[in-house]
C-alpha cells in the first residue's frame, strides 16, 4: 500500500543527501571539517540521529585493529573518540563486531542488546543505540561508519539504513580524498621548498620550450622581482643568436628534442638579463615522465665566475656530471633499496604468520617443531634486517659508537661460524679456517666485531654454489704498545664482483648487480655497516675478486690486548643440567611473556626464579631480604618504578649484589644509562641464552 508520509520523508531524505554530495562537490568557500560537519549534521537530522564517526582498520600480526579518525556528535567532553580509540584491536574491545562487519552486515540495534563489554564501552560514550555500516574498498575491509543515538534505544528502518550507507560511502570517500589531496599538497610543498633551497638555477619546461615554474635561484641570476616575471619574461632571457652563431630558437629546439629522446643533454649556453648583459651558463636537461608523456627539468650553473677565475671550462663541467650522475645513482640506489626492503621484511613475516597458524592447527609433534623451527629462523632473519636498519640510521647521524669490553678471539670465531653451520651443510661448502699463533685475549667491542665477520661469511656463504669451498684466515700483523693490528680474509670461489662494482658495494644500498637481490636477496646495508665498523676499529676493508671465480674480503682491526681477564671462557655455552643449583635469582620483568621465556630458557638449570612485576616490587623484596638472592635481572622500562630509580635505591641497601639490565633499550646511552644507576652489565632483548648464561657464570662466579 502507498504511504504517503513514509514516501515523503524518503524523499526528504534523498533530498537531503543529493545536497549533501552537491555541498562536497561544489562549495570550496569552506574548510574541509566545515563541509563534514555540516554534511554530518543534515544526515544526522534525517535520519534521527545525533552522532557519527568513521572508523579505519589495520591488520598486524596480532590481528584485526581500528582506529578513529573522525567524530561528530554529543560525547562527554572529557571524551573524545579520536583520541581513546586509537589504534585498538577488535577482540579486545568489539569482539562480536568483526565478523559481521567483514562479511558486509550491518550492526542494528540498542547498545542493551550487545555484549557486556560492548554495552559498556558505548555507554560510556552515552550511546544509545547504534547502526554501523561497514565501508570496503577495493575489496578490502576498509573500516566502518558508526551511526549513533544518545537519546533513545531503537531499530533503524530499511529507508534510514539506505539513507545512512550512501551517507557512510560518500563521507569515508570525502574523507580519503581529502587525505590525497593534503598528502599531495603537502609533496608539492616539499618539492618547492627543495626546488627553492637548491643552490643552482632550476627551471621545468613542457616539450615546447613553454617554462612552467623555476626556483628562486633562477630568479636570483637574472636580477628579477619574482618567479611570474621570469616565467612571463623566459624568451627574452637569451640573445637572438648563441656564441657558435646558431639562432637561439633553433639550438634549444635541438637541446629539448635531445634530452627528450636520450633522457639527458648537457651543453653550454648564453643568456642574458633583461638589460642585455651576457650570462655565461652551463645547463643540464633531464627527462622526465610526467602523466602520460615527458616535461623537462633543467639545471643552469652560472659560469661567469668560473670562467674568469679558471679560463679551462671543460674540467668544471665533467665534475659536474660527474657529481650530477653520483647522485642519479645514489638516487636509483636507495629506490631500489627500498622496492627490496618491502619484499625482504614481508617474506619473514608471511612465514611467521603462516607457521603459527599451521604450528597451531597441527597435532603432529614433528610438524609442530618443523613450524616452531621455521618461526625462530624467520624471526632471527627479521630481527637483523631491522638491527641492519637501525644501523644505517645510527651511521648516516654519525651516532654509532663502539663498546668496549674483555672477550675471547677464539671464542668469537667460534661463533662466527656457528652461524653458518647449517647453510654451510646444507650446501654441502667446504669450510676452512686458520687463525695461527696469536694472542685470545682482548679488549674492544667483540659484538660488532662479530657483526662485521658474520656479515661477510654470510655473503660468502650466499654467493657460493653448492660444493664450492670458503676459508677464514686470522693473523696478527703486528703489535704496538700492547695496541695490536689484526688481519681478516674471507675468501670463496663464488660467483665473484666485476672491477667497477669493487668500490660501490661498500656504498649504501649497493649489491653487485641489479639481477643480485632477485637472485640471492639482502638488503645492501651489510657490506656498508662492516666498513663503518671496521673503520671505527681504526682499520680499513678492500675486495680483490674476479667474476666467475670468487671474492676475497680483506680487514683489519686495531684491539688492545687484554692481560688481565678474571675468568676463562666455557668450552660451551649450553646449560648444564643442575649447573646453578641452589642460587636464586630475581627476575624483574613487568612482560609475563617475557618473563615466561626466560624461566622456560632456565628450566633444569636448577636456579631458583623469582618474579617482580615492577622496579617497586622489586625494591621491596630486596629490602625484606637483602642477602636472600644472588643476582637480579633488572628490565628497564616498567610501570610504578623504572629499573634506573629502582636499581639506585637498591644501591642504597647493597652494593654486593649483581644487578645485569635485560632490556630492549640497547643503543650506547642506554647501556650508559644502566651503568650510571649501578648496574653492573648489560643483556639486550631480543635475549640470546648463549649471553645469558655467560653473564650468569661470570657473575655467580661458575665456570
Amino acid at each position: 500500500m502507498f504511504d504517503p508520509i513514509k514516501n515523503k520523508k524518503h524523499g526528504e531524505q534523498l533530498l537531503s543527501m543529493n545536497q549533501i554530495a552537491i555541498m562536497f562537490l561544489s562549495q570550496r568557500d569552506k574548510s574541509f571539517k566545515e563541509l563534514m560537519d555540516d554534511g554530518v549534521s543534515q544526515i544526522l537530522d534525517a535520519v534521527g540521529a545525533d552522532g557519527l564517526s568513521v572508523w579505519r582498520n589495520s591488520v598486524k600480526s596480532g590481528g584485526l585493529h581500528t582506529s578513529a579518525i573522525y567524530e561528530y556528535g554529543t560525547t562527554p567532553s572529557n571524551l573524545k573518540a579520536t583520541e581513546f580509540f586509537n589504534d585498538i584491536k577488535y577482540s579486545d574491545y568489539i569482539r562480536n563486531w568483526e565478523e559481521p562487519l567483514s562479511n558486509g552486515e550491518y550492526i542494528n540495534g540498542p547498545a542493551s542488546s550487545m555484549l557486556p563489554e560492548e554495552t559498556a564501552l558505548l555507554n560510556k560514550f552515552r550511546v544509545a543505540s547504534v547502526f554501523i555500516v561497514p565501508v570496503f574498498i577495493d575489496g578490502g575491509f576498509w573500516g566502518f561508519v558508526l551511526f549513533g543515538n544518545t537519546y533513545d534505544e531503537k531499530y533503524y528502518g530499511e529507508d534510514c539504513a539506505a539513507l545512512m550507507t550512501s551517507a557512510a560511502f560518500l563521507f569515508v570517500n570525502a574523507l580519503i580524498r581529502e587525505e590525497l589531496e593534503q598528502s599531495a599538497a603537502e609533496a608539492e610543498k616539499r618539492m618547492n621548498i627543495m626546488l627553492d633551497s637548491a643552490p643552482m638555477n632550476c627551471q621545468i619546461w613542457d616539450k615546447n620550450i613553454n617554462c612552467i615554474d623555476c626556483n628562486e635561484a633562477a630568479v636570483k641570476l637574472f636580477g628579477l622581482k619574482d618567479k611570474q616575471e621570469y616565467i612571463d619574461n623566459f624568451f627574452r632571457l637569451s640573445p637572438e643568436y648563441q656564441p657558435d652563431g646558431r639562432a637561439t630558437s633553433e639550438a634549444a629546439q635541438y637541446y629539448v628534442n635531445k634530452a627528450l629522446e636520450d633522457g639527458r643533454c648537457e651543453f653550454d649556453w648564453e643568456h642574458q638579463t633583461l638589460d642585455g648583459e651576457p650570462i655565461a651558463v652551463n645547463t643540464l636537461l633531464v627527462r622526465v615522465e610526467h602523466g602520460d608523456g615527458y616535461m623537462i627539468a633543467g639545471y643552469t650553473k652560472d659560469m661567469r665566475e668560473h670562467n674568469r677565475i679558471l679560463n679551462e671550462k671543460k674540467l668544471q663541467d665533467e665534475l659536474l656530471s660527474e657529481a650530477l650522475e653520483k647522485a642519479l645513482a645514489a638516487n636509483h640506489a636507495k629506490s631500489a633499496f627500498l622496492s627490496n626492503m618491502s619484499h625482504e621484511m614481508r617474506t619473514p613475516m608471511n612465514a611467521i604468520i603462516g607457521m603459527t597458524a599451521i604450528g597451531k592447527k597441527v597435532e603432529d609433534a614433528g610438524r609442530k617443531n618443523r613450524a616452531l623451527d621455521k618461526i625462530e629462523e624467520s624471526s632471527e632473519h627479521l630481527l637483523g634486517l631491522i638491527n641492519n636498519i637501525l644501523d644505517v640510521t645510527k651511521i648516516e647521524a654519525d651516532r654509532m659508537e663502539l663498546i668496549n669490553d674483555s672477550f675471547f678471539l677464539s671464542k668469537l670465531l667460534k661463533r662466527a661460524v656457528s652461524f653458518m653451520r647449517l647453510n654451510l651443510e646444507g650446501k654441502q661448502i667446504k669450510f676452512t679456517m686458520n687463525a695461527g699463533d696469536m694472542p685470545d685475549e682482548f679488549t674492544g667491542d667483540d659484538k660488532r666485531l662479530l657483526q662485521a665477520l658474520t656479515n661477510l661469511l654470510s655473503n660468502a656463504v650466499k654467493f657460493t654454489p653448492e660444493g664450492g669451498a670458503i676459508s677464514l684466515d686470522v693473523s696478527m700483523r703486528g703489535e704496538k704498545d700492547g695496541l695490536c693490528e689484526l688481519r681478516f680474509e674471507v675468501a670463496d670461489n663464488g660467483i665473484g664482483i666485476t672491477p667497477e662494482m669493487t668500490e660501490r658495494i661498500f656504498m649504501a644500498f649497493e649489491q653487485a648487480e641489479s639481477g643480485t637481490t632477485r637472485k640471492y636477496g639482502g638488503t645492501g646495508l651489510g657490506l656498508y655497516i662492516t666498513k663503518r665498523i671496521v673503520e671505527l676499529m681504526g682499520g680499513e676493508i678492500y675486495v680483490e675478486s674476479e667474476i666467475g671465480k670468487g671474492s676475497r674480503f680483506i680487514f683489519t682491526v686495531k684491539l688492545r690486548r687484554e692481560t688481565n681477564q678474571t675468568y676463562t671462557p666455557p668450552e660451551s655455552a649450553d646449560g648444564t643440567d643442575g649447573e646453578f643449583t641452589g642460587k636464586k635469582l630475581l627476575l624483574a620483568e613487568d612482560n609475563e611473556t617475557n618473563a615466561e621465556i626466560l624461566i622456560s630458557l632456565l628450566e633444569g638449570t636448577g636456579m631458583a626464579i623469582d618474579v617482580a612485576e615492577n622496579g617497586k616490587k622489586c625494591l621491596d623484596t630486596v629490602t625484606e631480604s637483602p642477602n636472600y638472592y644472588d643476582l637480579i635481572f633488572m628490565d628497564v622500562q616498567m610501570p610504578v618504578m623504572d629499573g634506573l630509580e629502582a636499581t639506585r635505591r637498591i644501591r642504597e641497601i647493597t652494593k654486593e649484589l649483581p644487578i645485569i639490565a635485560v632490556t630492549a633499550n640497547v643503543f650506547k646511552e642506554d647501556i650508559d644509562a644502566c651503568i650510571g644507576s649501578g648496574m653492573d652489565d648489560h643483556i639486550g632483548k631480543p635475549i640470546d641464552i648463549d649471553i645469558i648464561l655467560e653473564k650468569l657464570r661470570k657473575y655467580l662466579k661458575v665456570s
